[in-house]
């Protein structure tokens, strides 16, 4: 899994009023949740346009007043009119401590059903996955190669290694479909 480093300002006053005030200035109220306790911080707007407008996750640097800790995304709120970035909410990693996180699916290779006329169709594209720090991947990989018309690949079909998939494993992942008519 990549790394992104991010720099922030622990917040002096908290509430609407102070939060309303950090937009002003375009700096972004933040949350980290860990183990060593909550702590309130603000980062700048354009420093995170890379971190969340991306379907790459990552593990966060982050170094709040010359403290550094690591930590994932774990939640982002939009204005709901504006759409633009109102809060972000920030776990802790600790070593050997699991987390759970949404990782994007990636199909590897090209379908053998594709191959004779069919179409690829994606039916999950974020699998939710639990992993301690160190094991955490930057995508769950899936093979589709030997995918043939009318086969389908189902969560439980997924090899997994030092990650645990939580979604349902009689989910839908991949499916190809033949042409109309035939």
């Amino acid at each position: 899994m990549e790394s992104f480093s991010l720099n922030g300002k622990v917040r002096g006053e908290l509430g609407r009023k102070a939060a309303k005030q950090l937009r002003k200035e375009e700096r972004v109220p933040c949350n980290l949740y860990g183990i060593s306790g909550n702590i309130s911080f603000s980062v700048a707007a354009k420093e995170v346009k890379h971190l969340i407008y991306t379907d790459k996750v990552y593990k966060v640097a982050l170094n709040i007043d010359g403290t550094e800790r690591t930590a994932i995304l774990k939640e982002i709120q939009f204005e709901p009119v504006s759409d633009l970035l109102n809060h972000i909410d920030f776990l802790e990693l600790v070593d050997n401590k699991a987390v759970k996180v949404e990782v994007p699916i990636k199909l590897i290779g090209t379908a053998a059903g594709v191959k004779t006329g069919g179409s690829l169709i994606t039916k999950l594209r974020l699998a939710k996955i639990k992993a301690t720090p160190e094991n955490l991947p930057a995508c769950v990989e899936v093979n589709v190669e030997t995918l043939e018309v009318g086969g389908l690949i189902r969560v439980r079909d997924i090899e997994t290694k030092n990650f645990e998939i939580l979604n349902a494993p009689s989910v839908v992942v991949a499916t190809v479909k033949g042409k109309k008519g035939s």
